[in-house]
C-alpha cells in the first residue's frame, strides 16, 4: 500500500455488513478500504473440523465471557464474520421483533414496511433457495411431525445458497467451518468479491485499536497480527464491527455518549 494515502472511505469489520457498504461504494466509484482482524481463507483452506473452525475463526478461542461469567458470546473473527460460521438462514425479522426493536431505539423505520427494501436489496445480492423436503432427513421428518401435532405452523428453511449438490447426495455438512463447494453465500463469494473487483483494498490480521477524527481527516490506528503498528488514513468512517467490536472501539477512541 502506498505510504500517505488518504482514502475516501475506511469501514473496520469485514463481516457481513463492512462487504456490502464496500461494494456498493466501489460500483459508485470510491476507493475504499476495508480492514479486518481475522484471518482471510479460500475455500481450499478453511478448517476442516469443530475444534480448528473454534479456535481459528472466532474472537479468544471461540469463547468470550461477560465480567460475571453468566453470559457467553461466538464471536467470529475471519474474513466474512457471521456468513462463514453461521448457517445462512435468511429469514426475516417479523413485526414482533421490529416493534420492539422500535421502541427501544426510538428508530422510527424499524417497521416490516420501510425495511423490506432493503431486505430486496441485500437479497438480490445472493442465491436463496428453500430446501426442498425430499432431502429433510430423519431429525427434520420428527420435528416436521412434532409441529404438525401441536397444531404448530413451519416453512421450509431459506438458505444463502446456490448449489450443495445435494441431488449427488452430498452431506459435507461443513457449513459452520466456511464452505469448500463455495455453494455458501458468503460476503467473500459473493459482495467482497465484487467490491475487490471494482477496486476495494482488503487487509486482514489487522486489529483496528483506536481511531481519531481530526476535522474530517480520520486516522485508523490497526494492530497487525505480528505486533507491528499500522495507520490509515481516510475522509470517512465506517464502523462494521458489530455491536460489541464497534462499542469497544468507540470507548478504546475515548468516545462515550458523544460522537464527532
Amino acid at each position: 500500500m502506498e505510504p500517505f494515502r488518504i482514502f475516501d472511505f475506511i469501514i473496520v469489520g469485514a463481516g457481513i455488513s463492512g462487504p456490502f457498504i464496500a461494494d456498493e461504494l466501489c460500483r459508485a466509484g470510491a476507493d475504499c478500504l476495508l480492514i479486518e482482524a481475522g484471518k482471510k481463507y479460500t475455500r481450499k483452506t478453511y478448517p476442516t473440523n469443530g475444534l480448528d473452525g473454534n479456535s481459528q475463526l472466532y474472537w479468544s478461542g471461540g469463547l468470550e465471557l461477560g465480567h460475571d461469567c453468566k453470559l457467553a458470546f461466538l464471536r467470529p473473527k475471519v474474513v466474512g464474520g457471521g456468513s462463514i460460521v453461521n448457517q445462512a438462514l435468511v429469514d426475516r425479522f417479523d413485526a414482533d421483533a421490529w416493534n420492539s426493536w422500535r421502541s427501544q431505539s426510538g428508530v422510527d423505520f424499524f417497521n416490516v414496511e420501510d425495511m423490506a427494501p432493503w431486505y430486496d436489496k441485500a437479497e438480490d445480492a445472493i442465491e436463496i433457495q428453500e430446501i426442498p423436503a425430499k432431502f429433510r432427513n430423519k431429525n427434520a421428518e420428527i420435528f416436521d411431525q412434532g409441529f404438525k401435532n401441536m397444531n404448530y405452523q413451519n416453512a421450509p428453511l431459506r438458505r444463502a445458497q446456490s448449489n450443495c449438490r445435494l441431488e449427488e447426495g452430498n452431506c459435507c455438512i461443513e457449513c459452520l467451518n466456511g464452505c469448500r463447494l463455495g455453494s455458501k453465500q458468503s460476503t467473500p463469494e459473493t459482495v467482497l468479491k465484487t467490491a475487490l473487483e471494482n477496486g476495494l483494498t482488503l487487509v486482514s490480521d489487522t486489529e483496528v485499536i483506536r481511531v481519531e477524527d481530526n476535522k474530517g481527516d480520520i486516522r485508523v490506528l490497526g494492530l497487525e497480527k505480528g505486533g507491528g503498528e499500522a495507520i490509515f488514513r481516510g475522509r470517512h468512517l465506517v464502523l462494521g464491527g458489530g455491536a460489541i467490536g464497534n462499542a469497544r472501539l468507540l470507548l478504546n477512541s475515548g468516545f462515550g455518549k458523544e460522537l464527532p
